[in-house]
């Protein structure tokens, strides 16, 4: 095993130890049920989004201080992110979603028509809070 491949090995076990470490003495709790993570400040909900044009989501959080998170489904795949950000198929065709031009009110997302499993997107954005000392 190579030397860089064992650090890689230590640090990871030092995380996972630490994190259990912090569950353990109270640094990482629970939050009405809503597990080691908050409930977003928002929440789109499934939608139906435009296809080959903007869908523009407002969320109107006041900041652009915050975690995107953009999650798709259709009936084939289920949930998924199957090509999040978009790509290139073998034929040169784009597919896909993706978001961009967040502001402190919306967000604007993009799903490509081709070969397209982006039937319905779900928005969940979280702010991001300063870190207290």
């Amino acid at each position: 095993m190579s030397k860089l491949l064992r650090w890689v090995v230590i640090i990871a076990i030092v995380a996972v130890a630490s994190f259990v470490v912090g569950i353990a003495f109270g640094k990482y709790t629970e939050q009405e049920g809503a597990g080691l993570v908050s409930a977003p400040a928002y929440d789109s909900g499934w939608i139906v989004p435009n296809i080959n044009e903007e869908t523009i989501i407002e969320h109107n959080l006041g900041t652009t201080e915050v975690l995107v998170y953009i999650t798709g489904k259709d009936d084939e795949w289920a949930i998924h992110q199957y090509s999040y950000g978009g790509d290139w198929t073998a034929l040169g065709n784009r597919r896909g979603a993706m978001w961009y031009n967040l502001t402190s009110s919306h967000v604007t997302l993009w799903v490509h028509a081709e070969e397209s499993r982006w039937d319905y997107v779900r928005i969940q954005i979280w702010k991001i809070q300063e870190p207290t000392s």
